[in-house]
């Protein structure tokens, strides 16, 4: 489309060679220049940007008034004022501070080591064999007290174990293992198993864990032993070494080093 002169009267595009508007009769303004049709937004269908100065400088190559005197004015003297303004106060510069010594800490800590599933196996089983310790006299203590109650009553013959028995000893031995993991974990990160080989349960972003935290970390134990422990086997196939009991409370269990974890 050739380019055409527009009215300053009634806006009629006319064409580049006119000398009078062919709507309105009007003589054309000498100083107004041919425009593409782009430049303004008369067309409805042109979509593009509206006459401007700075726009026209910038596709044309034409000088604008405001550019050349900005490019050309020298730069505006330094002084305590302007020193004053630029400079932060006093809580963006202990924000600035604080920032820094995050990401100077951030790059100083070492690599976060994920506990792999055979260490957390061998903790594991060392918290079964503290349980065991613990649980073979408690196990006594509770048939003594049962036989001792029996002959209270009268009941002088010996008492045989059987279901009801076994199933009171397994609910206390579970009861003593959830408090176990669960006031462990909540005080200290890590049990008596975990603590001989030096691993600590956190959050995700590496924090201590809460009480209600571990206490779902500990019934979700029951969850990675079904399906014939495929939730424990998932520490072995993730990248953050996590069963189900880790996703189910948000944790993950890693290495500490000796000092951190006397710390």
């Amino acid at each position: 489309m050739p380019d055409r002169r527009p009215c300053l009267s009634c806006g009629y595009l006319n064409t580049a060679r006119a000398e009078t508007c062919a709507s309105c009769g009007k003589p054309l303004d000498e100083n107004s220049a041919p425009v593409h049709p782009g430049e303004t937004l008369r067309d409805p269908d042109d979509l593009t940007l509206p006459p401007s100065p700075l726009l026209r400088a910038v596709l044309r190559g034409e000088p604008d008034a405001a550019v050349t005197a900005a490019a050309t004015s020298p730069p505006p003297p330094v002084t305590k004022v302007t020193v004053d303004h630029l400079s932060p106060s006093a809580g963006e510069a202990a924000l600035l501070r604080d920032l820094a010594e995050r990401l100077h800490a951030r790059k100083i800590d070492p690599a976060v080591r994920y506990a792999g599933f055979f260490v957390r196996l061998a903790a594991f089983l060392t918290d079964g064999l503290v349980l065991g310790v613990f649980a073979v006299p408690l196990a006594a203590a509770g048939y003594l007290g049962m036989r001792a109650g029996m002959l209270v009553i009268g009941h002088f013959q010996p008492i045989e174990p059987d279901e009801t028995i076994f199933t009171i000893l397994t609910a206390g031995w579970f009861t003593m293992a959830a408090v176990y993991f669960t006031v462990l974990h909540c005080s200290y990160g890590q049990t008596i198993g975990k603590a001989l080989f030096w691993l600590e349960v956190r959050t995700l972003d590496f924090r201590e864990v809460g009480l209600v935290r571990c206490l779902i970390r500990t019934l979700g134990y029951v969850v990675s032993s079904s399906f014939l422990g495929f939730g424990f086997l998932l520490i072995a196939l993730t990248p953050r070494k996590r069963g189900w009991h880790d996703f189910l409370a948000g944790t993950c269990v890693v290495h500490v080093g000796r000092k951190e974890a006397s710390a």
